[in-house]
């Protein structure tokens, strides 16, 4: 687990943060970095005990602490995963494989594939990603089923290559549409969504999803001629 970085996503996950660290480090992956958007509570502290490196994001979002981590990361391989131990680590080394094999340059994590649920959502996020899945499935011809879950494993080179620029939750949306602008090979993989354990969800239903549909209507007059 040499030629992958798995970037971790954080604010203030002092109760979470060591399960996840520990989740990954059994898997043996030696290259793991923290994205921190300014935690107050011990977060960081738990961090150092672990010899993991981090770094405050300059920019707020959850966006810009992917697109600031990129800056940092000189493996082959990535992902990301969020600090709330709700994304399963245990995927990555068979996502990882995937990929190789079939010489993809992603492989998304989907809690949705084949009819399968997350134990972790709301009947509101599971309307709120029917209603975005189902529209960019029309909009940009995407064959995809969990268009708002950011578990991507892929090459390092592709990700950069995609010229990502939203810094909000938007992201989620924009990843695999540029995918698909770009032509870039990917599969989904069945990844079940644990159950986070402990804290709240930082997506705000209402907000933030107006500011994603808005960057879908974006990205639709941008490259609806492209797709």
């Amino acid at each position: 687990m040499q030629d992958i970085t798995i970037v971790i996503l954080t604010k203030n996950e002092e109760s979470t943060i060591e399960f996840v660290i520990k989740e990954l480090k059994e898997l043996s992956f030696q290259n793991i970095l923290i994205a921190d958007a300014g935690s107050e509570d011990n977060t960081l502290a738990i961090a150092k005990n672990y010899n993991i490196p981090y770094f405050i994001q300059k920019n707020t979002g959850y966006g810009a602490a992917i697109l600031e981590s990129l800056e940092k990361i000189n493996t082959e391989y990535l992902s990301v995963i969020d600090a709330d131990g709700s994304y399963d680590s245990n995927h990555i080394p068979e996502m990882l494989q995937i990929l190789k094999n079939k010489n993809l340059d992603f492989v998304l994590g989907s809690r949705y594939l084949g009819g399968n649920k997350s134990d972790d959502d709301t009947i509101i996020r599971l309307i709120g990603n029917k209603v975005f899945t189902i529209s960019c499935k029309f909009l940009f011809k995407l064959n995809i089923t969990d268009i708002l879950f950011h578990f991507p494993v892929c090459k390092t080179s592709k990700y950069k290559e995609l010229g990502l620029e939203f810094k909000d939750f938007s992201i989620c949306i924009e990843m695999p549409i540029m995918i698909k602008y770009k032509q870039f090979k990917f599969e989904e993989f069945f990844s079940k969504e644990r159950k986070r354990i402990a804290g709240v969800s930082k997506v705000n239903a209402f907000t933030d999803g107006l500011k994603i549909l808005s960057k879908m209507i974006k990205l639709y007059f941008e490259k609806r001629t492209k797709i």
